[in-house]
C-alpha cells in the first residue's frame, strides 16, 4: 500500500494494457447499457469486477471520477435488490445470504476505494491550484460509500471493517482543515434531501453508530439511516475547548474509533483533533416529531413495517435514549464459561414452562394421552374483507414472523390438524431447545453465544426462555429479551440478553366478553420483584391487547377478571403489561396432585392468587 497526502490506504496500480478494463466514455457507456439487469447475479459480478479492476490500474483522476460517477447508478441498483437476502430474513443468515451481504458490502467498499484513489491523485496533481468543488464532491462520495458499507454490516449484524473509521475520520478532518465541509453536493441516490454537505454526511455516520445499530430490529437501521438525511443538520460538532453543556459524545478525528459517550471517555487532554457532538437540537427535533407525527403502529412489526419510511413512536423513544446521556455501566460483567438452554418466542417458552421437566418430555414415548390444548391453536381474528372460502388464508402470525410461523420455528415437530376437529392437534408436539454458551453475566442479563448453526429465527426484540444448569443444580426457566445481536466467525452468533425475571408462570388469557374456552392465548405472568420495584406483569403477543382491555386470566384451574393498566414495552414480538385484578372467582377447583415441584412455587411467589 502507498501512503499519500491524506494517508488513506489505497492499492498499488499498474498501467493498463490492451486487455485491461476500459473506462473511456465510448466503451464505458455501451458496457453499462448492456449490463444484464434481469440477471442480478451476473450484473453484480460484472460491476464488482469492473470496480476491482479499475482500482488496480492507473488512470487520470478525471477519467476515474467519470467512471465512478457513471457506475454509481448500477451499484445502487444491484445493492438495493440484494438487500432482500439479508434484510427481513431469519437469523442467523444462511451461508448463501451471508455471502450476498458480504458481496454487497465489498461492492460499496470498492466504490469508496475508487473515490479515495481519485482524491489522492487529484491532490498529487494539484501543485498550484486545487479544484475545491471537485475535491469536495469526491470526498463526499467516499464518505457516502463508506456509510453504505457501515449500513450493510449493521443490517447483517456483522462487525464493521477493522479500519473503516480511520478513513471516515481522516476524510472529514482533511475537509475541515481545507474548509470544504459546508459545500453543497448533489446526490440523486438520497431519499429526502438531494443536496448535503461533507459535514452533514459525516454527522449522519456518527449518529447511526450512536443509535446502537446492533440493538435495532430488522428494517429499523435502514429507516434511521435514511431519516438522518433530514436530521443530521440538527447536530453540531464543536472543538473540545468549546464544550457545550448539551454535548454528550466525542470523536477523535485522527483515531480508528467510532464516536462514544463523553461520560465514558478516558481522554483527559484537550487536543485539536477531538470534537464534541452536541445532540440537543436533534433531541428537540425527535421530541417534536414524536409529539406531532401520526403513530401508524406502536412499534416496528417485522415483515409488515419493513418497507415503510416512517419511524414508529417506539423507535423514536429508543433513539431519544440512544442520543441522550449514556451512563456508566451500573453493574460489572463477570466472565462465565457455562452452558444454558434456550428456547425462542412466547409460544415455545410457554410450553416448556407448562411442561416443567424438559428432560422427561423431550422423548415422545413419555407423553401422556393428549387432550385438547387451548393454547396451541393458530391466531384467529375476524376480518371485514371478503374472500373465497376455498382460498387458503395465511395465519396472522406469518405476517409478523416472515418465513414461517413462530410455532414452526420453535418446535421440533409441528402438530397435525384433524379435519373433523379443526384446531385440535392429533398428537403432542415437543419443543426445540438449543444449548448455548454463556460468555459473561451482569445483574441485568447475559451475553451468550453459539458456534453451531442455530435453527431458531432470532431477531432483536424477541422473547427467549433461558435455563441455566451448573454445579449439579438446574435453574428454573428465566425470561429474557434479545437487546442486541452480532455475528462473528468466532465465537459465532452473539446475543445480549436483558433478563426480565428468573421465573415465570404459564397462563392463558382471553377477552372477558368471550364465552368460549377455545379463545385463550398463551401468556406469561412475571412475578413482582420488590428489590427493583417491578410490579407483577403479563407477557402477551404484540397484538391485539391494549391498555384498558378487560380480560379473563386462567392459571392452575382458577379464573379471574383482570384489566390491563399500563404497557411497559412492545418490541414487535411481544408486549409487556401491568395489570390489576378486578374480581376473583373460582370456575373450577384446583387440580390436585396434577402438578408438583416448581409449579407449586407460584403460590408463594404470588400471594395474590
Amino acid at each position: 500500500m502507498t501512503r499519500t497526502r491524506i494517508e488513506l490506504d489505497i492499492p498499488e496500480r499498474t498501467k493498463p494494457d490492451k486487455n485491461s478494463f476500459s473506462i473511456q466514455a465510448k466503451k464505458l457507456e455501451p458496457w453499462i447499457a448492456d449490463l444484464p439487469r434481469a440477471n442480478l447475479g451476473e450484473t453484480a459480478r460484472q460491476v464488482y469486477r469492473g470496480l476491482k479492476d479499475t482500482n488496480q490500474l492507473q488512470f487520470s483522476h478525471l477519467e476515474r471520477i467519470y467512471f465512478l460517477e457513471k457506475i454509481r447508478e448500477p451499484v445502487f441498483y444491484i445493492t438495493s435488490a440484494m438487500k432482500k437476502y439479508y434484510v427481513g430474513v431469519n437469523f442467523p443468515l444462511t451461508d448463501k445470504n451471508y455471502k450476498v451481504a458480504s458481496a454487497c458490502r465489498e461492492i460499496f467498499m470498492a466504490l469508496a476505494t475508487g473515490y479515495n484513489i481519485a482524491i489522492e491523485d487529484l491532490l498529487a496533481n494539484s501543485l498550484l491550484f486545487t479544484d475545491k468543488k471537485l475535491l469536495s464532491k469526491i470526498i463526499h462520495r467516499s464518505l457516502s460509500s463508506l456509510g453504505h458499507v457501515l449500513l450493510t454490516t449493521y443490517q447483517a449484524y456483522e462487525p464493521y471493517p477493522e479500519d473503516i473509521w480511520t478513513d471516515i475520520n481522516k476524510l472529514y478532518y482533511f475537509a475541515e482543515t481545507k474548509k470544504l465541509i459546508s459545500t453543497e453536493i448533489s446526490d440523486a441516490h438520497r431519499k429526502y434531501n438531494l443536496q448535503s454537505t461533507i459535514q452533514s454526511e459525516y454527522l449522519r455516520l456518527l449518529l447511526i453508530h450512536l443509535a446502537s445499530p446492533y440493538r435495532l430490529r430488522q428494517g429499523e437501521v435502514g429507516k434511521v439511516f435514511s431519516t438522518m438525511e433530514r436530521w443530521a443538520t440538527e447536530c453540531t460538532l464543536l472543538a473540545r475547548s468549546n464544550q457545550s453543556p448539551h454535548a454528550h459524545f466525542t470523536i477523535n478525528l485522527l483515531g480508528n474509533s467510532p464516536p462514544h459517550s463523553l461520560a465514558l471517555s478516558t481522554e483527559q487532554a484537550v487536543t485539536s483533533e477531538y470534537r464534541i457532538i452536541d445532540t440537543n437540537n436533534l433531541a428537540i427535533t425527535v421530541q417534536y416529531e414524536l409529539k406531532n407525527s401520526a403513530d401508524m403502529v406502536t412499534t416496528t412489526l417485522p415483515g409488515i413495517e419493513m418497507q415503510r419510511n416512517e419511524l414508529s413512536h417506539d423507535l423514536l423513544r429508543r433513539l431519544l435514549i440512544a442520543w441522550g446521556v449514556v451512563p456508566k455501566r451500573l453493574f460489572p460483567r463477570t466472565h462465565k464459561n457455562e452452558k444454558l438452554h434456550l428456547t425462542l418466542g412466547l409460544s415455545a417458552t410457554h410450553k416448556v414452562i407448562s411442561d416443567g421437566n424438559y428432560n422427561a418430555r423431550k422423548d415422545p414415548a413419555h407423553y401422556p394421552g393428549q387432550t385438547k390444548d387451548k393454547f396451541i391453536q393458530t391466531a384467529q381474528f375476524n376480518s371485514s374483507s371478503i374472500h373465497n372460502i376455498n382460498d387458503q388464508q395465511p395465519d396472522i402470525w406469518d405476517m409478523i414472523y416472515p418465513g414461517g410461523s413462530k410455532e414452526q420455528s420453535t418446535t421440533i415437530e409441528q402438530p397435525t390438524m384433524n379435519d373433523s376437529q379443526p384446531g385440535q392437534p392429533t398428537e403432542q408436539s415437543y419443543y426445540h431447545i438449543e444449548t448455548w454458551a454463556m460468555m459473561n453475566e451482569s445483574a441485568n442479563g447475559y451475553c451468550i453465544a453459539t458456534k453451531a448453526t442455530s435453527d431458531t429465527n432470532i431477531q432483536v426484540g424477541e422473547l427467549i426462555g433461558l435455563q441455566r444448569s451448573n454445579d449439579g443444580h438446574t435453574w428454573k426457566w428465566g425470561i429474557g429479551v434479545v437487546r442486541w445481536m452480532k455475528y462473528e466467525k468466532e465465537p459465532g452468533l452473539i446475543l445480549g440478553v436483558e433478563m426480565l425475571t428468573p421465573d415465570a408462570a404459564a397462563i392463558g388469557i382471553k377477552s372477558a366478553f368471550s364465552d368460549s374456552d377455545e379463545n385463550y392465548q398463551r401468556t406469561l405472568m412475571l412475578p413482582e420483584l420488590q428489590a427493583i420495584k417491578q410490579p407483577k406483569t403479563l407477557i402477551t403477543g404484540p397484538v391485539p391487547f391494549r391498555v384498558g382491555n378487560q380480560l379473563t386470566m386462567r392459571i392452575l384451574g382458577k379464573s379471574m377478571s383482570i384489566s390491563l393498566t399500563k404497557q411497559l414495552q412492545n418490541t414487535g414480538f411481544f408486549a409487556q403489561f401491568e395489570f390489576d385484578i378486578i374480581e376473583q372467582k373460582d370456575e373450577a377447583e384446583p387440580e390436585k396432585n396434577q402438578h408438583s415441584g416448581d409449579r407449586d412455587d407460584f403460590n408463594s411467589i404470588w400471594s395474590i392468587i
